[in-house]
């Protein structure tokens, strides 16, 4: 987020954005001020009430004489308006204030596949449909065919949205997008031109680039938009990704209730607003990496991916294909190996410059790298452009009220269009000449485990102090393997591989262990002592009430 201080004199009677310099605040009363403090808390004591600390800023409440105080020793500050100052103290602001409880809609989905991709999934396509239309408020109409032009795409959505009501779009395979070029010359792809309806975008220059819009009645989006597109040349990985959606759906696929926040040193004070963002979803069941001052490796980031999260949030100057953490090893972490960690997270939010942009590296980014491959990934947000994720938190507090990823992203997404909050973090620039570039990649119909719309899995327990472990190497595996686990308290043990349909293939033993590490190789056979064909497999571990489940894969 960029940031415009602002020295106040005491002269002024308005903050920038014409808020008076008392306030009506309850909260605040008739002579008390809300102000944000760039440089944390001033060396010397003058009394200020510190009720929240954002990014290594503070956010204090001051008299007119600490204002006085402020000026006298030069300490940078910035008075806030009555929103400003309730949305960094409790979260909630403008479109998005969550007091007011966004309402659940019956959602209408085209699904829009090019013709290459239908043709290649229709079976598992209308598996999909069926799916998410048994689990959730919604219904899909699959539409396949060929658009040469995004101009023809948009045009094509926007009869639907007119005629039948559609509220959201899954598109699927390599479909034509439009792109936008900043007054800096940034080019990326932007989601927003098949998202909102009742907007005019402009390409003033006539470059092929769209540079300008202006917003319709509503200022902000119609509808979501969810893109299933694989990397360039891999139109095949959406047959396992929509493999791995029925599995979700079946309850075959391993989503543990627990949630990673990983967050580089340049935003360290975040750590602890996002993972109270996500309590209400996942209590104590929250690991952290970061903080204040706190260097983050690549290597702890991908150690932490192969322990297996339902959400993970990661916080990190990126490119569409490397993530730069702040201390080797690892210290640049590219797609390809995010791809190939096992089992990953189920939903990632990517903070990150480009993390999104299918444009500029179509033939692999973290866009497709955290949603395709043989992990757990089955959807991801992020951006196109050079930004980050803004608001996050309020996407977390919409995914604990609202029954599907794809309902969250929207109220989040709208909220992000609010001119005045836009104006108020980007003065320089105009709504017409800004796009946040959002991007939903992969499965929207997803919502955290135990949320209303689908049923836990694996309903279970789980702590930090009690989580059994299990790692295997190799992993893919040809011809044997080594399962290691390890267990925090003597207890009963079983250790069983299931396939996909959640039939038991090879139980290694039910016994009692002690407390530490254990090892069991194992060479493809089943309980039979038949070799095992190539596919993808789970194995779990019970100890005790705790349990654990890491996919196998057996390679050709």
């Amino acid at each position: 987020m960029q940031l415009v201080v602002f020295a106040i004199s005491l002269a002024a009677v308005a903050s920038p954005l014409g808020s008076p310099l008392t306030t009506p605040c309850d909260e605040l009363g008739e002579t008390t001020h809300a102000v944000w403090l760039p440089g944390g808390v001033p060396s010397e004591d003058i009394g200020l009430s510190f009720p929240r600390t954002v990014t290594g800023a503070v956010v204090a409440t001051a008299t007119t004489g600490q204002l006085r105080e402020l000026v006298k020793r030069n300490v940078d500050f910035m008075l806030l308006s009555c929103d400003e100052y309730a949305f960094h103290v409790t979260g909630a602001w403008g479109k998005a204030n969550f007091s007011i409880n966004p309402t659940p809609t019956h959602q209408k989905v085209a699904l829009i596949a090019d013709e290459a991709a239908y043709q290649m999934c229709q079976s598992r396509l209308s598996t999909y449909e069926q799916d998410v239309e048994a689990r959730f408020d919604a219904e899909i109409t699959i539409y396949h065919g060929t658009w040469p032009t995004a101009e023809s795409l948009r045009s094509f959505i926007r009869n639907l949205w007119q005629s039948d009501g559609i509220t959201g779009v899954i598109q699927v395979g390599h479909l034509p997008y439009a792109l936008w070029e900043f007054p800096w010359n940034e080019v990326c792809p932007i989601p927003l031109f098949h998202e909102d309806m009742d907007c005019t975008f402009i390409d003033r220059d006539h470059d092929g680039k769209y540079d300008w819009h202006t917003w319709g009645a509503n200022d902000g989006p119609e509808l979501w938009v969810a893109h299933m597109r694989p990397a360039s040349g891999r139109l095949s990985d959406l047959l396992e990704f929509l493999d791995k959606c029925h599995s979700y759906y079946q309850g075959t696929l391993p989503v543990p209730k627990r949630a990673e926040v990983c967050i580089c040193r340049d935003w360290g004070g975040c750590v602890a607003p996002m993972r109270e963002a996500l309590l209400p979803i996942y209590g104590d069941s929250i690991f952290t990496q970061g903080g204040p001052g706190i260097q983050v490796s690549g290597q702890t980031y991908l150690d932490e991916l192969t322990h297996g999260y339902e959400l993970v949030n990661v916080w990190v100057h990126s490119s569409p294909t490397f993530h730069q953490f702040d201390i080797a090893p690892h210290q640049y972490v590219y797609d390809q190996e995010v791809r190939a960690q096992t089992p990953g997270g189920v939903f990632t939010v990517v903070w990150g410059c480009h993390g999104m942009d299918w444009n500029e590296s179509p033939s692999h980014c973290f866009a497709e790298s955290y949603v395709f491959g043989s992990h757990n990934g089955l959807a991801d947000v992020g951006v196109t452009r050079s930004i980050g994720t803004e608001r996050t938190e309020w996407l977390f507090g919409l995914l604990g009220q609202l029954p599907s990823l794809a309902e969250a992203y929207f109220y989040y997404l709208d909220s992000l269009y609010d001119p005045v909050w836009i104006h108020s973090q980007w003065p320089s620039d105009t709504t017409e000449n800004f796009v946040f570039d959002c991007a939903l990649f992969g499965n929207p119909f997803w919502i955290p485990a135990g949320r209303p719309g689908i049923q836990e899995a694996e309903p279970r327990a789980w702590t930090s102090a009690h989580a059994p472990v299990i790692s295997i190497v190799p992993n893919p595996l040809s011809e044997r393997t080594e399962i290691a686990y390890y267990v925090s308290a003597g207890c009963e043990v079983s250790l069983v591989l299931f396939d996909r349909a959640g039939g038991q293939v090879c139980c290694f033993h039910r016994r009692k262990e002690e407390a530490g590490w254990h090892r069991v190789t194992w060479d493809r056979r089943d309980d039979l002592g038949a070799r095992l064909p190539p596919g993808v497999f789970f194995c779990r571990l019970q100890a005790g009430e705790y349990q654990e489940t890491r996919k196998l894969i057996v390679a050709h």
